[in-house]
């Protein structure tokens, strides 16, 4: 009985915790790891509570909430590209990266030193311009990406 009883909840922890598999989730992983240590775990929360969020929103434990990650699309001129970011716990931007941008317009929303910008800010609030500036070649990019950010952070406040 309790051998059948731990393998359950063995199989019920699969479920809940994440194993990366795209770029996007190898990336939050590292990012995930670089800032909170290797004992760190992702727990996908579902998409079930409050306002819906396209993507994938993480709850980072270790003992207890640390943080918060997302994979998700943001839009660019006509197309959508994919970020992974890291949340602290009162919605301040971690990290950030642009892990798939397949469009030739406006790739310089990439460039790790502008995304750098955007650490420590708070994401439910953020304006383009002037909290960050946007950035030459890719205004629209840059203009998707803050109105994710946006999301992300007015989501996690209802958390």
């Amino acid at each position: 009985m309790a051998n059948t009883l731990l393998l359950f909840i063995g199989l019920w922890l699969n479920v809940l915790m994440v194993k990366p598999e795209t770029a996007s989730q190898k990336s939050l992983f590292k990012m995930t790891e670089k800032h909170f240590g290797s004992n760190a775990e992702l727990v996908q929360i579902p998409n079930n509570n409050g306002t819906p969020l396209q993507g994938e929103l993480y709850q980072i434990k270790g003992g207890s909430t640390k943080g918060y990650g997302y994979i998700g699309k943001a839009n660019g001129r006509g197309h959508q590209f994919t970020i992974s970011a890291l949340f602290s716990t009162n919605g301040k931007i971690i990290e950030l990266k642009v892990t798939e941008y397949t469009s030739t317009y406006g790739t310089e929303v990439c460039n790790t030193a502008w995304l750098k910008r955007f650490r420590g800010k708070g994401a439910e609030s953020l304006t383009l311009g002037v909290d960050v500036e946007a950035i030459s070649g890719a205004t629209i990019s840059s203009t998707g990406l803050v109105a994710k950010l946006n999301e992300i952070g007015k989501k996690l406040k209802k958390l």
